[in-house]
């Protein structure tokens, strides 16, 4: 017997995704709602071809693939990438292509002193946050407080995920299951921090050049982050 097996997109006004306002939030990401009246139209068109699998999701696509490099679009959507525009990409050097807005995050943290970037990332993390929670951004939110205690869940955490990887300079995708690996906005900072290019070159920051002369060691110290001025401190307690 003929079958047919329907991939939804998120319905807006009914069931659980409209519950926990996912139509508000995925529009963020490129990606439009479905109405009832529209997805019993949807249905009925569907049903009168003769495929056996079909998706249903109103996508803006230019908008949907400013989320990826250009070379990191799924394979199983690259029938799509015709559809976007060439506004939404600009060129960088070596043929590399990325969104227009993907390298911010990296270049004003590489415009701070090494001591102050991961602070100003943790600004960045929560800022995202409320942004996927429907807050305002300049809401405050408590850094060490589990995120499922502060509204999210599993759909929201994939779109946090997917926000987080955006202008970082990460040399691979983050895993799906970050937030669930770092479920803390403190410890996803952490984790986030040491992946970009700019993690190496806050160590090298912290250590004083031998030959720097007193300028170099004040310089350097005034680099240091909290943390390593605590766990340096730590160490010389313990020497003596």
């Amino acid at each position: 017997m003929a079958a047919l097996s329907i991939n939804w997109g998120v319905w807006t006004g009914v069931g659980a995704a409209a519950q926990r306002k996912a139509d508000e939030r995925i529009g963020l990401q490129g990606v439009g709602v479905i109405t009832p009246e529209k997805g019993i139209q949807a249905m009925e068109r569907v049903m009168r071809g003769d495929g056996a699998q079909i998706a249903v999701v109103p996508v803006d696509w230019p908008a949907f693939f400013k989320r990826y490099a250009s070379d990191r679009i799924p394979a199983w959507l690259s029938k799509m990438r015709n559809e976007v525009k060439p506004s939404g990409i600009r060129r960088l050097t070596k043929g590399q292509t990325v969104s227009a807005d993907s390298s911010n995050v990296l270049e004003k943290l590489a415009r701070l002193p090494a001591g102050r970037r991961q602070a100003a990332l943790m600004d960045d993390v929560m800022e995202k946050t409320a942004k996927v929670l429907g807050l305002a951004a300049t809401t405050e939110l408590d850094t060490e407080k589990p995120l499922n205690e502060q509204g999210v869940d599993s759909l929201i955490a994939v779109e946090l995920r997917n926000l987080l990887g955006k202008g970082l300079g990460l040399q691979k995708r983050l895993p799906a299951t970050l937030v669930f690996d770092y479920p803390t906005i403190k410890s996803l900072t952490e984790f986030l921090y040491q992946q970009t290019p700019l993690f190496e070159d806050n160590k090298a920051g912290a250590q004083p050049e031998a030959d720097g002369g007193s300028e170099g060691i004040i310089g350097a110290i005034e680099d240091l982050s909290d943390e390593e001025v605590e766990r340096l401190l730590g160490e010389d307690e313990e020497s003596r």
